[in-house]
């Protein structure tokens, strides 16, 4: 079994489990034991998910955590990576708040009068009567519909209260320069079959049949008077933007080449493939300086 369908299964235990585990994961059930001065399970749980995480990282958002296997299941309708970004900090925003009240109602009661892992359970079992069912379907739905409406692992990437314990104890560890656990994935090797190697020396010899360029930013230009120059601006930038970031990639790729070039006969077509491409991506930037120029100096 390799490593992806170990994954699988352990996140898809912890998903069946979800209703028996719902209140070890709870931000509110551990404001309640505060007010009342107990060490419940969730507290216990999210002490236990920094200090792992300092030297696991973020194995329990990969392996345990239920509502990453409840996220997965939406992968079937909507599989897309959701927007990176400024919404990346919005469960910051959240986590700093609860926290903030978690700390005030542990002071507020003043002294710690018990430690119960099994706090407001039904014999450790979260999810056992009708008002525990629906809080439990309410959170069910509160993750897996933002799931299908904007991508995969969405509620992971903005609102989850559990993954800035995960992050920061990442940090914590590559601060102080402490070991951790590495997963080592076995590398897969491809070769090409004796067929398909016959295959493609007939294809070199053959005139190449398209070499042509489609840009949809080009095309956005060429109805630019539509929108006006400020919107025709905002696709060059963009596109600028996107040029820039991918000419850092080509330009390590040439130096890296340049350093083995004479170690294998291959290296110096790869080599000049990238310089093809670094040619033409200034040849966009220059274009894109000249675009600007040309709406700027006649603009609206």
């Amino acid at each position: 079994m390799n490593r992806q369908k170990i994954r699988k299964t352990f996140i898809t235990v912890s998903l069946l489990l979800f209703p028996i585990t719902l209140y070890y994961f709870s931000p509110a059930l551990i404001i309640n034991a505060g007010l009342n001065g107990v060490i419940n399970g969730s507290f216990i749980i999210f002490v236990l998910m920094f200090l792992l995480s300092i030297l696991f990282g973020r194995f329990f958002c990969a392996y345990l955590c239920p509502a990453g296997g409840l996220q997965e299941c939406a992968f079937a309708i909507n599989d897309k990576k959701p927007k990176q970004g400024w919404k990346n900090n919005i469960k910051y925003i959240i986590w700093n708040i609860w926290l903030s009240a978690v700390v005030f109602c542990y002071f507020h009661s003043e002294k710690i009068v018990a430690v119960d892992f099994l706090f407001e359970t039904e014999n450790g079992v979260s999810v056992s009567s009708i008002q525990s069912y629906i809080i439990y379907y309410g959170i069910v739905l509160l993750i897996f519909i933002p799931s299908v409406l904007f991508g995969k692992r969405v509620f992971c990437h903005y609102f989850c209260w559990m993954a800035p314990f995960m992050v920061i104890g990442t940090k914590f560890r590559r601060l102080l320069h402490l070991p951790g656990l590495h997963i080592k994935v076995k590398e897969k090797i491809y070769t090409i079959t004796d067929d398909g190697r016959r295959y493609l020396k007939e294809w070199l010899k053959m005139p190449a049949e398209k070499d042509e360029l489609r840009y949809e930013t080009l095309l956005k230009l060429f109805f630019g008077n539509e929108e006006g120059v400020s919107q025709a601006i905002l696709h060059i930038e963009t596109f600028q933007e996107k040029i820039e970031k991918e000419m850092l990639y080509l330009l390590g790729a040439e130096k890296s080449l340049k350093e083995i070039i004479d170690d294998d006969a291959t290296h110096k077509y790869y080599l000049l493939t990238v310089k093809f491409g670094i040619k033409t991506y200034r040849a966009y930037l220059d274009w894109c300086k000249e675009a600007n120029e040309l709406l700027t100096k006649n603009g609206e």
